[in-house]
């Protein structure tokens, strides 16, 4: 069996599929005193969004581009810590890989550039700035759209994770001036998970 885009979408729906049934579970576990981070779920919704952005792909489409496309739906749709370590992860394979054929050595320069890889997503590298970026991007639209239809505000739901995407969304709302004021939604509503706008 070639190592190509196939192997890794099929890899990617096996994961989601085995997370939907791990995510209860590893979301009770989690949580050091006695906070709730939600990483059965972010896991379960990372895998599956990259399960999702490899299932066009052909299975004869080389590894590369199944990486390729993997990172750009991860940056995309990958949440929480998680997340930035499997986008991380694939990103290190991606540059490793550089379109050479899969060979044991290069293979085995995949494999030993994931420590680089840990290292960035610990320091909340350049994985968590392009989500970022991508966000702000969606959201720069959303916000069009939502002014044009002349609505009072809109829900901003960013989840938890580590709080970078939170952070982020908070600094760039800041520096609009059609914004006059945004919070955390109430508990009810979705907690520090979700982001209440509304319009001048």
């Amino acid at each position: 069996m070639a190592l190509d885009s196939g192997v890794l979408a099929r890899s990617f729906q096996i994961a989601a599929d085995e997370m939907t049934k791990l995510a209860p579970f590893i979301d009770d576990l989690d949580g050091v005193g006695g906070g709730d981070c939600d990483t059965g779920t972010n896991a379960r919704v990372t895998f599956q969004t990259l399960a999702h952005g490899c299932a066009q792909l052909s299975d004869s489409d080389p590894l590369s581009v199944g990486l390729d496309c993997a990172i750009q739906s991860g940056i995309r749709g990958a949440l929480g810590h998680c997340g930035v370590l499997l986008v991380s992860i694939l990103s290190s394979w991606h540059s490793a890989l550089d379109d050479a054929a899969i060979t044991p050595v290069v293979l085995r320069r995949m494999l030993l550039a994931t420590p680089s890889a840990l290292k960035a997503a610990h320091a909340q590298g350049s994985a968590t700035d392009a989500m970022l970026r991508e966000a702000c991007s969606e959201l720069d639209k959303y916000l069009d759209d939502a002014l044009l239809a002349h609505l009072p505000g809109v829900r901003i739901i960013h989840g938890r994770g580590t709080g970078a995407l939170q952070k982020g969304i908070h600094a760039y709302l800041k520096r609009q001036t059609f914004i006059k004021s945004y919070s955390l939604a109430d508990f009810n509503e979705g907690g520090n998970a979700v982001t209440i706008v509304r319009f001048k």
